[in-house]
């Protein structure tokens, strides 16, 4: 086990290659340990190399069938591949082998999600609470179930309970998305800042905050050239209201300029209702357009997380 225990030392501090020597050295050493070939596989899932990978855990359940990890990580693989019923029934299988695993039942779910099989992806969480209702990936894989279903109000409360439990990133990262979707916009900048800080390498919370800070302040800009003109000539009649009470100038000429700027203020405020009137057979009309919905932010949502 000695290369192996090397090996996981070098995997964690991300020296991938020299882990995977070291990983080989082993299989070469004894080609019955069957964690010398789930360890290589780990670290091929990690670089993206899920074909090779699953080669790995193929002999890896062909050297021993009852590891349960064999089948956990292949299923991860599958599913990274989009095999998430081939996925599913690695899990299944896992299961049987070990049913207290928690962390099976949320890869299942996760993959019946994907699969927009959200009664089915709901029915493992909840049976996963049964057995443990403080397992935060289990809540926030419900959360993800609801947020996909846009029952954004569940999805919440959800990920709130997941981050009491533990303070994860891809955690503030699904409770942003769904303060994005429900318009609360500075919360779901803020849940990204958190994101990122506690994971510089969630890079969907990367993408998430930047898409953010652009639709906003997009927004918070149409807004503020929407109501300056009004807030304008609001001001003007107060200053001209004042300036008359002075006696500065007279009541005529008083009521003549306010008149002006009342006319420009209505103008201000029903300007799109005036510029859709249309002379038609009928006389005067109002012209029906479709216009195209205002932009919303392009979140992305969540997506099935390792364990």
């Amino acid at each position: 086990f000695s290369y192996i225990g090397k090996g996981n030392s070098l995997f964690g501090l991300g020296r991938y290659e020299e882990a995977i020597k070291l990983y080989d050295k082993a299989i070469e050493i004894n080609p019955k340990n069957v964690y010398s070939y789930i360890s290589k596989g780990n670290i091929l899932n990690e670089l993206g190399i899920y074909e090779e990978a699953i080669l790995l855990f193929n002999k890896a359940i062909e050297t021993n069938s009852q590891v349960v990890d064999s089948y956990v990580l292949k299923g991860y693989s599958l599913s990274k591949l989009g095999k998430h019923e081939e996925a599913i029934k690695l899990y299944d299988k896992a299961i049987k082998i070990k049913p207290q695993d928690i962390s099976i039942y949320r890869n299942k779910a996760s993959s019946f999600l994907e699969l927009k099989e959200f009664e089915n992806a709901e029915k493992i969480c909840r049976f996963a609470l049964e057995m443990d209702s403080n397992e935060p990936g289990i809540h926030e894989t419900l959360a993800d179930i609801f947020s996909e279903e846009q029952y954004y109000k569940d999805a919440e409360k959800e990920y709130k309970i997941a981050l009491k439990l533990e303070n994860n990133s891809t955690t503030h990262n699904g409770l942003g998305v769904v303060y994005a979707n429900l318009k609360k916009y500075t919360k779901a900048i803020n849940e990204f800042k958190y994101s990122v800080k506690l994971d510089a390498t969630n890079i969907t919370a990367h993408k998430n905050l930047r898409e953010m800070n652009r639709f906003y302040g997009d927004h918070r800009k149409s807004e503020t050239v929407k109501f300056s003109p009004i807030l304008v000539l609001i001001i003007s009649i107060v200053s001209f209201f004042v300036i008359y009470l002075y006696g500065k100038i007279t009541e005529k000429y008083f009521i003549f300029i306010t008149v002006i700027l009342f006319f420009f203020l209505i103008f201000s405020m029903f300007s799109d209702l005036i510029g859709s009137l249309r002379i038609g057979t009928k006389g005067l009309e109002l012209e029906r357009s479709i216009e195209k919905e205002s932009p919303k932010p392009r979140i992305e949502p969540p997506r099935i997380r390792r364990k």
